[in-house]
């Protein structure tokens, strides 16, 4: 009986293969008369229709059909799809009857209690109102774990649940979150290093035990993150077999977790002889001296690669750009060193054919072209591009500055692609606030550090700066308006102007009240890469009223109206990197200034100042420095002393 049921049943579908693809055959003979989609409600069928290949009109293809098929499954708004076929007017007539994916209609949290549901919400992927997708569930699941485990709870569990509205075809996700208990590193264990001491491996990780001011929660990706640190390391002292591992043990509780880190450190490998080959330009020793890697120091990848990239700037520098420096390594089975080869492809010297300015939207080309140092016509020279590159960032324009070449009009020839990114040159600011000196004061400023007089209405891109601040309290209001255009009339001689009025009313810590108003003219030229002169007339009244008797003799004898007229003449040298945060170089000057005599005015005297800074990179990001000032003063001619308002004072407020 059942031998006769099996084939009974295979007779059955043998029969509707056959007529199937009968069915199919006849079909191949005639068009397609009209194509309709069944199913569909958030999806248009315009939108559907245009994703398929099966046209009315066209000879009907099962094997087109079939694609249409698959590529309705990509879109990924359906869960089943399939297709009906039925003849009509003479035709075909194809049917897709499609079942759209869920809609979310609600997403529902539970078990949560460290960490609140909007935050929970703002990690998910899934979203209300979009249509469900169960492979972004999972997705959702690990984020909420990952935000528990950020919090120390380790042995977070996730779950979900999906119901469905057949009616509506809409569903309600329910999450639930199992949080179980905060675990913390309780130990941090090292084995199988001998080169370093577990004290020397610990400052190189993130993960730590938990302590008074420590958290000491365990996150695996920060834990994967410090055994690359570890590596990272070793090969930089020459341990290129380096290889480290890690087990994590819970106590009985499972509130504190032992972390062991194994490390098999394998043989350090040490610098042998270093060669090179293909150099005519820079002899061998002035090679080595661009070495960091040099023979019996530890050998590492990272710096044979650095050293290789020294060694083509040499070049560079020079006009070589097109040097190309190949590294070789040999582990010498004699002294079991690594022996380098350095193969030199010197090239030719590349001369600058055109200077090309790119990124620039606000200011000018010709303010960035005047602070290139080299020009077309002449050789490539990496000092020279160095400190071309120093003085755009100097300018305090631009937040990223490269340089790059493309090829020139013929060969030996290169153009220089200087990029820019501009950044924001105005400020506008304000504040206030009150101090034991001033009492209640406050401040407004508008400063344009790139701005253009002639360029209306932007008034930016110039190069010019402009800078206005009004201050008012209490005790002390101030003017300021300052202009300075650095080239003037096109010409590298700086010209510019303040106007000043500045106000102190006596109270705690004053025993007078002065009111200085006034201006100064500054012009200044810088006839070397690093050295400058400036110099500075300048005109002011100083009003001292209201002395109390208390008050020095000194400053008794200034009460009234005092005329100023006063020159400075100031030489610096600044070889700084960068003006706003150096990191190596000096700024030294010495200035001289005299007032009154055939200037004018009520008040004779000289003043003589002189002073440096000096900074020093100690390592990355660490820059020590160190400051000098000097200063002396006297009078002459008419005046009996040095101005009580002109004098050198120690300390401030």
């Amino acid at each position: 009986m059942r031998r006769f049921t099996r084939s009974c049943a295979w007779l059955v579908l043998f029969s509707f293969i056959s007529s199937t693809t009968v069915w199919a055959e006849d079909q191949a003979n005639k068009k397609v008369a009209a194509v309709e989609v069944q199913g569909n409600n958030r999806i248009s069928t315009s939108t559907i229709l245009a994703k398929v290949k099966t046209r009315p009109g066209d000879p009907f293809s099962q094997s087109v059909l079939d694609e249409d098929i698959r590529r309705l499954y990509t879109l990924g708004y359906f869960t089943d799809i399939d297709t009906e076929l039925r003849d009509y007017q003479d035709g075909v007539l194809v049917r897709f009857n499609l079942k759209e994916r869920p809609v979310i209609a609600d997403i529902v949290i539970a078990g949560n209690q460290v960490i609140r549901e909007p935050s929970i919400r703002k990690s998910l992927s899934s979203r209300v109102g979009e249509m469900l997708d169960r492979r972004t569930l999972k997705d959702d699941r690990d984020a909420i774990e990952r935000l528990y485990q950020e919090k120390g709870f380790q042995l977070a569990q996730v779950s979900h649940d999906v119901k469905v509205d057949e009616a509506t075809n809409k569903a309600t996700i329910f999450v639930t979150v199992l949080e179980g208990r905060k675990v913390k590193v309780r130990s941090i264990n090292f084995i199988g290093n001998t080169a370093y001491p577990n004290k020397r491996l610990m400052k190189l990780i993130a993960t730590r035990r938990g302590g008074w001011f420590v958290s000491g929660y365990f996150r695996p990706e920060v834990l994967a993150e410090d055994l690359e640190k570890i590596k990272a390391f070793y090969r930089q002292a020459g341990y290129a077999d380096i290889d480290a591992t890690h087990s994590v043990e819970y106590d009985e509780d499972r509130r504190f977790i032992y972390i062991t880190l194994s490390i098999n450190e394998g043989k350090q490998y040490l610098t042998g002889d270093i060669y090179f080959l293909g150099n005519t330009q820079i002899p061998d020793e002035g090679l080595k001296r661009r070495l960091t890697m040099v023979k019996h120091s530890p050998f590492s990848d990272s710096a044979l690669r650095s050293d290789a990239v020294s060694l083509q700037s040499a070049y560079f520098a020079k006009g070589y750009v097109t040097c190309r420096v190949e590294s070789k390594t040999l582990l010498n089975p004699v002294s079991g060193e690594v022996d380098i080869t350095y193969q030199i492809h010197e090239g030719g010297i590349t001369y600058i054919d055109e200077v090309i300015i790119r990124g620039n939207t606000k200011t000018k080309d010709l303010v960035i072209r005047r602070e290139i140092r080299v020009a077309p016509g002449e050789r490539f020279d990496g000092e020279k591009l160095r400190r071309s590159k120093e003085r755009l960032y100097n300018l305090g324009y631009f937040e990223e500055i490269s340089l790059d070449t493309t090829p020139g009009t013929e060969p030996g020839r290169r153009n220089l692609v200087v990029t820019v990114k501009e950044a924001k040159t105005g400020e506008f600011s304000f504040g206030g606030g009150f101090s034991s000196v001033d009492r209640v004061v406050g401040f407004i400023e508008v400063t344009q550090r790139n701005f253009d007089l002639f360029n209306w209405p932007t008034m930016v891109g110039g190069g010019q700066e402009l800078r206005v601040r009004a201050t008012t309290g209490t005790r002390r209001k101030d003017l300021l308006i300052r202009f300075t255009e650095p080239w003037m009339l096109g010409y590298p001689y700086l010209f510019g102007f303040d106007i000043f009025n500045r106000e102190r009313v006596r109270g705690d810590g004053y025993s007078f009240d002065q009111e200085r108003r006034g201006g100064n003219l500054r012009f200044g030229h810088a006839f070397s890469e690093f050295n400058r002169w400036d110099a500075t007339y300048r005109i002011e009244q100083i009003d001292i009223s209201n002395v109390e008797d208390t008050a020095t003799q000194a400053l008794k004898d200034e009460v009234g109206e005092n005329s100023l007229s006063a020159f400075r003449l100031q030489f610096t040298r600044d070889t700084r990197d960068n003006t706003f945060n150096p990191r190596r170089g000096y700024l030294a000057f010495v200035a001289g200034e005299y007032a009154g005599g055939f200037l004018g005015n009520d008040k004779d005297f000289f003043k003589v100042t002189w002073g440096a800074n000096r900074y020093f990179e100690l390592w990355k990001d660490h820059v020590i420095e160190f400051r000098s000032n000097f200063g002396v003063s006297d009078s002459f001619d008419n005046s009996q002393a040095v101005p009580i308002f002109e004098r050198f004072f120690a300390g401030g407020a």
